[in-house]
């Protein structure tokens, strides 16, 4: 810290620090001793009569004062380990023995000598440093003791009593004790600063920058009052080691800070009287604007300007030239005098470009009245005169020349409009010195040279202009907003004399537009936009799809609405082509032709082909709905596209559209007309491998692999070739290349990767044109595919392009080589083969053959070879069109279709043992239904009686309905030709032919049975082949006149029916409910339970069918006569369903379903010796859970060991012609027998129970 008067601090030697009973604490935060004293009290554990502490707050220290020298010891080094004195970085150190005092409180007159003198007499002194600005010294002795002594005197210098205390230097102070004296602050200083200059500083914030300047001299500044205030801030007291001369020294310091700011502002005073303050105020303030402050004090006649100094220096000389000319100015008005002059505007105009304005001198003010054609001169009277001769000098020497020009309109247009505003507007504002005016009809130039006639007749040629439109529809004109048009640009290119366009009607209906070019072609551009606007065209716009069509109609008309609510135009949209067809107004149009083409520019479209069974006549009928009801909740448009849809017309004006994928437009130019053909995709399944034939894109294909057919270099690159490599990438065909010249011998198959194709590798291959070379080469791209485990391959067809191949032929190698290889074989990995035939012509060849290659001409149906099944489908895919705003709706709508039809795609199995039995007929029946409901029908030739049906859930439902018919009828006549056979073991009817007798045909003699037996009256036969009507009572037949006697033979009397059977009163089968408890139900009770059966009985019935009873009985005749044991009858067990028991009760146990529940031992049917297998197997419960078993008599006869697939029991010997009367599971301990005769088992009681 500086030092008063060149006082340095003595340097201590603190390494050495004398011994001392007092402790210095540094680095104190601001808090009160009382603190400090705690603080030493809990480091010494002493009490505060055992030391003295002194604050030092302006050095942020205090002292310590021990009475024990000891203590202090103690304390210095306690305190090092005290985290208080740790936490708050404390430091503390001994106090130095002092040999130093102040004095203070002395007298003004004292000096260094005297002082010297004075404490001598206590011992000697080593220095003396006196202080004035304190009325102080500090006194150094040489000894301590001298300085002890000093303290205990009472010392008065000069009679005035002064007072000494310790003084230390390493603290630079002294010790008080407890009246240690706080340090006074200064009185504010005032300071006077101009008034213009306080009010510049407070208009232009200048304050608190000011403020801020002085805050580094620790000054605060107030600026409310004229008189400015400059006051010590507190804050230089916190500052640390601050002294009395920091204090002493800040009003100095202060004031010399601020007034060196001040310095940096001046003002500037200039006497100006009233008047000429009013004629320059405007012009000083344009001139200072805001850099100055200025103060016209117009009593003192004063002007003040206040401002940086700069400013006011740098204004000085602008405002004595103000003043100046202002001065001037005010005299020269004072001799003014105003005249007038009679001249044209245009003279005018030209005049000035002739320098009229300084002709005689600048002060001269001249004015131009054009309302009455006059110059107004103000100014002394002798520059008027000069300026009227000039004028009239100027004049004599002017020229004319008459105007010419070959546009006629461009003069007619001069002589129309003001000659004097049309002057200045194309001669004079170009510096032309020329006028013209009309003379006689002529239009006449006025110039001062040749030169400026001739740049005026160049200057008119290139301004003017002329433009004709011709009108095509004269209606136009006679509209009202023609008039109002017209009105309107007129007057849009008009300002008050001045015109610069012109519109006149020619007698051939033209438009004559004449004036300045630019207005002339921009009236020319408005009315051609109106003739456009109302002229009424018709306009086509060509989108990609009708999806795109409907999407803009039906999703986008709230952006298009707006332009069919007036009448200005009509939006029509075509329901067949991809059209949108708009008429009207031509501007209207147009704007809509625009507006449409870039909506159907944003939108997406796609065409998705599904290739299912009957999907396109379900989309055709019902689930078009189905679809509608989808589509209407997202935001795309799906359209089923329909045969007479086009995609887009020619130039010419006849449809050249093609179809999506699978439908071909072709146009017979020669007659003008349209025909299409829409193809089909045939499918062929052979074994686990299906062929696919259709036209297509191979380049499009998905499948692992596509063919590519080449020349033995590799080389080829045109015809389908070209297609593949072009699209696939230049670097699939240098791999192509690179690969065949690696090999010293000929390649005839490469592999390649796919390049940009969907494919995932590519086959190329040595083409050839014969049949027998393109039927190796489609095996060996099969082979191949299998060794690469390729899934699926797609052809295009071979050797039908360059190659010249015929197409039959093509077609019939290709086909058989993938039969082949389908049978031959047995592929593992491929499964899907498609043909892809480019040139759709071929189509019918490659159909044809496939069906020869089904061996059956039929559609839906198949043939089998070596075992392998191959089928033949006709597909009709159905296409939609997609349209949508994102290719995500895209995706969406495909997603939505596929998943439609994957819902209502369904695959039903019918199982049923009379499908073995369907004939030709229902062969055929089969075959029309699936050209009808379009389902594919796939009967199982393996198990002969299983039939799958695929395709849509409702068509898959109708055909089910119509085969389960079949099946139906089949059972009936089935049933019907046992039923016939039985009769006719026990009665035979006959009709007389000639005199004798013959037997009417099984069936004959069961009608007339049956109708015996239900008391029928009449019936209706054929006798050789004639219809006859029967009286079953008279047993005669009748045809008109004609006779035939009947007769009925019973071949087996009634006596031959059990004796425990009720009366049938005619009927041919009778149910007879057993009474609980009788013999009869305790019998048939008693074998349901042998085997432990548990089971509920609800009712037992006796089966009384006297046909089949009698069938039975023969047969067990016939048996009893060739069996050489007496166990060839038993009671077993049949277990079945309640819709099967009436179907048993009047036909019996039929073996045709043999292999329903199981046929392990055979294709017959099954009886089982335990009931309980029975109920737990084949025992189906009803609606109520009641189950039906048969206790049934059954000839088991001579039986053997079973197996599965017989058809009869097996011979008894290898060459013998018996067999065997039925089989078993087990020929020891049989559990379960199998006959494959019906009547080898009556179905004698029918039990029903619950579990």
């Amino acid at each position: 810290m500086e030092q008063a008067h060149g006082y340095q601090e003595p340097t201590l030697d603190l390494k050495k620090p004398q011994e001392s009973n007092a402790v210095v604490l540094e680095n104190l935060p601001d808090v009160e001793q009382d603190v400090w004293t705690l603080l030493v009290e809990n480091i010494t554990s002493l009490s505060e009569n055992d030391f003295t502490t002194e604050l030092i707050p302006e050095l942020r220290k205090a002292v310590v004062t021990f009475k024990n020298p000891s203590a202090a010891g103690r304390f210095l080094v306690d305190s090092r380990k005290h985290e208080t004195f740790k936490k708050n970085n404390l430091r503390a150190r001994p106090l130095e023995r002092s040999t130093c005092v102040r004095v203070e409180n002395l007298p003004a007159l004292v000096n260094k000598t005297l002082l010297e003198q004075i404490f001598e007499q206590w011992g000697p002194v080593e220095d003396v440093f006196t202080i004035p600005s304190e009325h102080a010294a500090i006194i150094t002795f040489k000894e301590e003791e001298a300085k002890e002594i000093v303290l205990k005197k009472d010392i008065n210098i000069c009679d005035v009593p002064v007072k000494i205390y310790t003084y230390f230097k390493s603290l630079d102070t002294v010790l008080y004790g407890g009246n240690r004296p706080h340090l006074k602050l200064p009185e504010p200083i005032t300071v006077r600063v101009h008034p213009s200059i306080r009010e510049f500083l407070l208009k232009k914030e200048h304050i608190s920058f000011i403020k801020n300047q002085m805050s580094s001299h620790f000054c605060q500044i107030d600026m409310d009052k004229p008189e400015i205030l400059l006051s010590l801030d507190p804050a230089l007291l916190k500052q640390k080691e601050v002294t009395r001369r920091h204090i002493d020294d800040w009003s100095k310091n202060a004031f010399d800070a601020f007034m060196k700011i001040i310095s940096n502002y001046a003002t500037s005073e200039w006497p100006l009287s009233h008047p000429l303050w009013s004629k320059v105020e405007n012009v000083v303030k344009e001139v200072v604007k805001d850099r100055v402050f200025t103060d016209m004090d117009v009593s003192k006649g004063v002007l003040t300007m206040a401002g940086m100094t700069h400013e006011i220096i740098g204004l000085k000389p602008i405002m004595e030239k103000i003043l100046e000319n202002a001065t001037y100015q005010m005299e020269r008005e004072k001799n003014s005098v105003t005249e007038y002059m009679e001249m044209s505007p245009a003279m005018y105009s030209l005049l000035l470009q002739d320098g009229l304005k300084s002709a005689v001198s600048p002060q001269l003010h001249i004015d131009h009245n054009k309302k009455i054609n006059r110059l107004v001169l103000s100014g002394l009277h002798t520059e008027i005169l000069m300026f009227k001769n000039w004028v009239l000098e100027k004049k004599i020497n002017m020229i004319q020349k008459p105007l010419k020009i070959e546009d006629c309109s461009i003069l007619e247009f001069l002589r129309l409009v003001d000659s004097d505003e049309m002057s200045t507007d194309l001669f004079i504002c170009h510096g032309i010195a020329a006028v013209y005016t009309t003379k006689n009809g002529d239009v006449v130039l006025t110039g001062t040279t040749e030169r400026a006639l001739a740049e005026a007749e160049k200057r008119v040629k290139m301004a003017l202009a002329s433009r004709e439109l011709i009108i095509e529809d004269h209606s136009v004109l006679q509209m009202p907003e023609w008039e109002d048009l017209k009105r309107r640009l007129e007057i849009s290119f008009s300002i008050s004399k001045k015109r610069f366009v012109s519109i006149n009607l020619s007698q051939t209906d033209k438009v004559i537009v004449t004036g300045f070019k630019d207005p002339v072609m921009e009236v020319s551009v408005n009315i051609e936009r109106f003739i456009e606007k109302h002229t009424r065209i018709e306009e086509t716009v060509r989108v990609k799809s009708q999806a795109t069509v409907e999407f803009i109609k039906d999703r986008k008309s709230h952006d298009w609405q707006h332009f069919v609510k007036s009448d200005k135009m009509k939006v029509n949209f075509d329901s067949k082509r991809p059209w949108i067809k708009l008429s009207g107004e031509r501007l209207f149009v147009q704007q809509a032709m625009t507006f449409f083409k870039r909506l159907a520019d944003s939108l997406h479209t796609d065409t998705l082909t599904i290739k299912k069974t009957g999907a396109k006549k379900y989309f055709e009928e019902q689930g078009k709905i189905m679809l509608s009801m989808f589509v209407r909740e997202n935001g795309f448009v799906v359209v089923l596209q329909e045969d007479d849809m086009l995609e887009e017309e020619d130039e010419e004006g006849f449809s050249q559209a093609r179809y999506n994928l699978k439908c071909l437009i072709f146009v017979a130019l020669s007659l003008g007309s349209i025909g299409r053909v829409c193809l089909k995709v045939y499918t062929m399944q052979v074994g686990h491998l299906t062929l696919e034939v259709s036209s297509g894109d191979i380049t499009k294909e998905k499948t692992d692999a596509i063919v590519n057919i080449s020349n033995k270099t590799f080389s080829l690159k045109s015809g389908v070739s070209k297609a593949i490599l072009d699209a696939a990438g230049l670097e699939v065909e240098q791999e192509l290349l690179q690969m065949a010249s690696d090999t010293n011998f000929q390649l005839t198959e490469i592999v390649t990767s796919s390049g940009m194709l969907l494919c995932k590798e590519i086959i190329h291959v040595v083409g050839s044109f014969r049949p027998a070379d393109i039927k190796n080469n489609v095996l060996s791209v099969l082979d191949i595919c299998e060794k690469h485990k390729f899934t699926s391959v797609a052809f295009p067809a071979l050797g039908t392009g360059q190659g010249g191949a015929n197409p039959a032929d093509v077609a019939e190698a290709m086909i058989s080589a993938v039969v082949d290889f389908a049978i031959k074989n047995e592929p593992v990995h491929v499964k899907s083969v498609k043909f892809l035939i480019f040139q759709t012509s071929m189509l019918p060849s490659f159909h044809q053959s496939m069906i020869k290659r089904s061996m059956e001409p039929k559609k839906g149906r198949f043939s089998r070879i070596k075992g392998k099944k191959i089928m033949l489908e006709e597909i009709e895919p159905v296409v939609f069109q997609l349209c949508g705003e994102t290719p995500d709706d895209l995706s969406k709508a495909s997603a939505m279709i596929e998943s439609l039809i994957k819902q209502e795609h369904l695959e039903i199995t019918i199982r049923d043992p009379a499908i073995a039995q369907f004939s030709k007929e229902e062969s055929e029946m089969l075959s029309t239904m699936e050209r009808e409901l379009k389902v594919s029908i796939i009967i199982d030739k393996k198990s002969q009686d299983v039939i799958t049906l695929k395709g849509l859930t409702g068509f898959v439902h109708t055909a089910e309905s119509r085969i389960r018919d079949m099946i139906r009828k089949v059972e009936r006549n089935e049933n019907q030709t046992l039923l016939a056979s039985l009769m006719s073991s026990i009665v035979e009817w006959q009709y007389q032919s000639g005199h004798n007798f013959k037997a009417f045909d099984v069936f004959t003699n069961c009608v007339l049975e049956e109708a015996l037996n239900h008391q029928k009256m009449s019936v209706k036969i054929k006798i050789n082949s004639i219809e006859y009507d029967v009286d079953i009572l008279k047993k005669v037949a009748t045809k008109g006149k004609k006779r035939i006697e009947l007769k009925r033979v019973d071949l087996k009397a009634q006596s031959s029916l059990p004796s425990n059977w009720v009366d049938m009163k005619g009927e041919s089968v009778v149910l007879v409910k057993l009474t609980a408890g009788s013999q009869e139900f305790a019998d048939v009770e008693q074998e349901f339970r042998k085997y432990g059966l548990s089971s509920k009985i609800i009712q037992i019935e006796r089966v009384q069918n006297s046909a089949l009873w009698r069938s039975y009985m023969i047969k067990k005749e016939e048996m009893e006569h060739k069996s050489k044991h007496e166990n060839y009858e038993k009671h077993l067990f049949h277990g079945t369903g309640s819709d099967k028991t009436d179907q048993i009760n009047h036909y019996g146990f039929n073996r045709s379903y043999a292999g329903m529940h199981g046929a392990l031992y055979g294709n017959g049917t099954y009886f089982a010796v335990d009931p309980l297998y029975s109920a737990q197997s084949f025992s189906k419960p009803d609606a109520r859970g009641n189950k039906r078993m048969y206790l049934a008599r059954v000839l088991v006869g001579d039986f053997t060991q079973g197996q599965k697939g017989l058809l009869t029991p097996p011979r008894k010997s290898s060459k013998g012609v018996h067999l065997y009367d039925s089989v078993t599971d087990k020929i020891k301990n049989p559990s379960m027998f199998v006959i494959f005769n019906d009547v080898q088992a009556y179905p004698e009681y029918l039990i029903t129970f619950r579990d």
